[in-house]
């Protein structure tokens, strides 16, 4: 705001004889009082504010609400639980070992040390499984029906040659029989080896010609000898079926 200055003339009335003090103190009264005035501010104004018109709301009716049929509930499932993924190993076993068929092994055929090895052949073979048993046959008719039965004198020269005939004469084979073979030359082979051990005894008991031939326990030995007899003769039929 800009102030406004007013300037009062001060007439002096000069009078002939001059103002007197009076005058002048009212003068200068009224100047002062002037000039005051003219500082004074003036103020503005005050505005008046408008009155603005507030609107009335207007009651708008709410929609009627419709009730909608809420959906039951689905129930659902409890999940599974995801299987944790189970570690892959690197860790790879050794292979088992691998089991190699080892077949038995063959029972070796016995033979006596003094036993003449002969070069295999299936009709040497033959020979030699009938001869031993011709031989076994004759020395039982000697010791059962000469001997034992009969009671009559024997000579050891019969018991010696019949333990050397199994010992010395029947032939043995070598690595050189057939596989097919062989269980009936070990067969052919063991009942000779028993023939022998039946009449150990009585072989030990003939020192010398004019000895008395063994005969404790006869009845079983004979019993046995025949026994052995008969395997051979089936023997010899198997012998015969080969082809």
């Amino acid at each position: 705001m800009k102030q406004r200055w007013i300037v009062i003339p001060i007439v002096l009335a000069v009078a002939a004889c001059g103002p007197t003090p009076q005058d002048i103190s009212t003068q200068t009264a009224v100047a002062q009082t002037a000039i005051a005035a003219a500082w004074t501010v003036t103020p503005s104004p005050t505005a008046t504010a408008s009155s603005t018109a507030t609107p009335t709301p207007t009651n708008t009716a709410s929609p009627t609400a419709t009730d909608t049929a809420t959906p039951e509930a689905t129930d659902t499932p409890a999940s599974s639980p995801t299987p944790s993924e189970t570690p892959t190993s690197t860790y790879t076993p050794a292979p088992p070992p691998t089991l190699t068929f080892t077949p038995a092994p063959t029972q070796a055929a016995p033979a006596f040390a003094s036993s003449p090895i002969h070069a295999w052949d299936r009709n040497d073979f033959a020979h030699e499984v009938t001869e031993v048993g011709n031989t076994i046959e004759n020395y039982l008719s000697f010791y059962r029906d000469r001997v034992v039965r009969n009671n009559q004198q024997g000579w050891c020269t019969s018991v010696w040659d019949f333990h050397r005939e199994l010992q010395s004469v029947r032939a043995a084979y070598g690595s050189d029989v057939p596989a097919d073979w062989y269980a009936l030359y070990r067969e052919y082979r063991n009942l000779i080896h028993t023939a022998d051990q039946v009449n150990q005894i009585v072989y030990t008991n003939c020192p010398n010609i004019q000895a008395s031939i063994y005969k404790e326990g006869a009845e079983e030995r004979i019993a046995q000898l025949e026994g052995i007899v008969a395997q051979i003769r089936s023997l010899s039929g198997k012998v015969a079926a080969m082809p």
